[in-house]
């Protein structure tokens, strides 16, 4: 049984298998793992958007991490934190959700079981999103390292 089944009905999922979706699609030629809000202040239970779980899901991530760059194929991005603090704390405000403790830097620094090396880019995010006003989109056209571009 998918996790859907209880919520997609059966005849909208039987359209999908008819076209020809669902399956093994695969990684592509140039897959990427994007780790994303992996910040202090959503993994540590000491801010006030941390989930019970959140400790436990970084450490699973490294594993993912390590195989990623282990392969040498992945592109590693890793959503950093808003181009200033200010700029978070006030989205966080007009969210109607201000917190003071959001305000301190260290709250925006990725985790250091998944700190990025010096070799792999960081997505600096001014928005709640890491895909809106990113160079995310640049950042995917570039050649892996190791391999000459086409």
């Amino acid at each position: 049984m998918a996790i859907w089944d209880d919520v997609v009905p059966r005849a909208e999922q039987q359209v999908y298998e008819d076209g020809g979706w669902g399956g093994r699609v695969g990684f592509g030629s140039r897959p990427a793992l994007l780790v994303v809000d992996m910040y202090t202040a959503f993994v540590d239970p000491a801010y006030p958007f941390a989930s019970p779980g959140a400790r436990e899901s970084a450490r699973r991530d490294r594993v993912l991490l390590d195989a990623a760059r282990a392969g040498r194929r992945a592109r590693l991005l890793h959503p950093g934190r808003a181009r200033h603090v200010a700029d978070r704390a006030r989205a966080v405000e007009d969210a109607g959700v201000y917190r003071p403790i959001m305000e301190r830097p260290e709250a925006y620094q990725i985790v250091p079981e998944l700190a990025p090396r010096s070799d792999e880019p960081v997505i600096v995010k001014a928005f709640p999103s890491g895909f809106v006003g990113t160079n995310l989109l640049a950042l995917s056209r570039l050649p892996r390292r190791g391999h000459r571009s086409s």
